[in-house]
């Protein structure tokens, strides 16, 4: 289940069906006997009369892409499999199928509109980078994936150690001085091993669960891209379950998440504060998106506000009452004006992190930015 990068994203949200509509259907897998997924998602398809009115030219079109994802998720029922909920996009009139496994929750939802809803997927991106956690000792180290309290197999290597029969035949000197190559060409190996995972897939941070000895060995040793990914080391068993793995690393990845967002929020308040490279509330952290300055946006979990999108410029805006403010063009509704900043925010670049409501960005106005320059 690989989560989409932003490159994937941005060319799903661009795309279009010729003036076909797209449906987009999101829905968690539930595994328990009385699963009443299906039920669910089949009152989610019904298309009202507003939806009937407005593509009454391509209502069969919508029903017979409908009908497939109904009859695709019981289907999929049938199967075993560790995601958590599933996304599909279907424009039958273009031949467009796409599906998509899910690996942390999502609201169940059916969309039809122009192009396919992406902004589900837009935070799970965004919160679902992963944490690389490594396991190691002197000749054996084990790499998994840390995402959402989860903890997923990534991998295991183990470095050649002479037999024990060829062992006792050296000298206590021959075999310090072997012992010592052993264990530096398995920490040069288990090095280029994480440089590797980091370049095939960008994890958030790295954990290194070992004795203090191989952690200081390997953090030397790391290429300065992974070091820059350092966390912290813990000390277990090479051998732990991933139960026993997840319960020792969980904490500490959530204190270190916390902590971050802390910093940030603080770093965030006194830039704003100070007239530097900083913005607070929603109001002028919009001012500060439309003009490109946004490099990091934050947004309190679960904020809602009512906005407006201009039919011309596109730019998002308080008032969809009124002209827009950069070309007094039209300006259309939206329900959830910081779904659609954290969608355009992410797609064009942006690091966007949702912070808990309890961890005091209410007080700046539950939106804040840090800038790209003051």
């Amino acid at each position: 289940m690989a989560t989409l990068n932003r490159e994937q994203l941005k060319t799903l949200k661009a795309f279009r069906a010729n003036g076909y509509p797209v449906i987009s259907a999101y829905w968690m897998l539930k595994h328990r006997p009385n699963d009443v997924t299906l039920l669910e998602l089949k009152s989610l398809m019904a298309v009202g009369d507003e939806m009937r009115m407005k593509w009454r030219d391509q209502i069969n079109a919508i029903e017979q892409d409908m009908a497939r994802v109904y009859h695709f998720a019981a289907e999929r029922q049938t199967h075993a499999s560790s995601a958590k909920a599933m996304a599909v996009f279907a424009s039958g009139p273009v031949g467009f199928w796409q599906v998509h496994e899910l690996n942390a929750p999502v609201m169940d939802r059916v969309v039809i509109a122009e192009s396919p809803f992406v902004r589900p997927l837009v935070r799970l991106t965004g919160e679902q980078q992963p944490y690389e956690i490594v396991l190691a000792d002197h000749t054996c180290a084990r790499f998994f994936l840390w995402r959402d309290g989860n903890v997923d197999v990534h991998g295991e290597m183990f470095s050649d150690v002479p037999r024990e029969d060829e062992i006792h035949r050296m000298s206590e000197d021959q075999f310090q001085h072997h012992q010592h190559d052993w264990q530096h060409k398995h920490v040069k190996a288990t090095s280029e091993q994480m440089l590797a995972h980091l370049q095939a897939q960008n994890f958030k941070g790295l954990w290194v669960g070992a004795k203090e000895d191989v952690a200081r060995a390997l953090e030397t040793s790391v290429h300065s891209y992974v070091k820059e990914k350092w966390c912290g080391q813990f000390p277990i068993d090479v051998h732990a379950n991933q139960t026993d793995l997840r319960e020792r690393v969980t904490p500490l990845i959530e204190q270190h998440e916390q902590q971050l967002r802390a910093n940030l929020l603080q770093r965030i308040e006194t830039a704003a504060k100070s007239g530097g490279s900083g913005a607070i509330g929603l109001d002028d952290t919009l001012t500060e998106y439309q003009f490109g300055r946004v490099m990091t946006l934050l947004i309190e979990r679960n904020y809602v506000a009512s906005g407006g999108r201009c039919t011309n410029c596109n730019s998002l805006t308080l008032n969809a009452d009124a002209p827009c403010p950069y070309c007094s063009s039209i300006v259309t509704p939206v329900n959830n004006l910081l779904d659609e900043l954290a969608e355009d925010a992410f797609i064009g670049g942006a690091e966007v992190i949702f912070v808990p409501a309890d961890e005091g960005l209410d007080k700046l106005g539950h939106v804040g930015a840090l800038l790209r320059f003051g």
